[in-house]
């Protein structure tokens, strides 16, 4: 079995809600790990962020996507 490792962090849970949205419309399975209270302390991220997790055997198609994403805005 694969461990979860980070593929993204953010400063707030709204940003890793998108990113965890965005990479399982792409079929990449995605969870968010925060150090927030379950939701009722979001001044606790700031300590230590908001991760989006991904399967290790899908950190690479992660990447690709989060990467595609970037590209897009950039173009912006």
């Amino acid at each position: 079995m694969d461990e979860p490792v980070t593929v993204a962090e953010f400063s707030n849970r709204m940003e890793a809600e998108i990113t965890v949205n965005l990479l399982e419309s792409f079929g990449v399975a995605a969870s968010i790990w925060a150090d927030d209270l379950g939701g009722i302390g979001p001044g606790q991220s700031f300590l230590h962020g908001v991760k989006v997790l991904v399967q290790a055997s899908d950190l690479e198609r992660a990447r690709e996507v989060l990467s595609t994403r970037s590209e897009a805005e950039a173009e912006e």
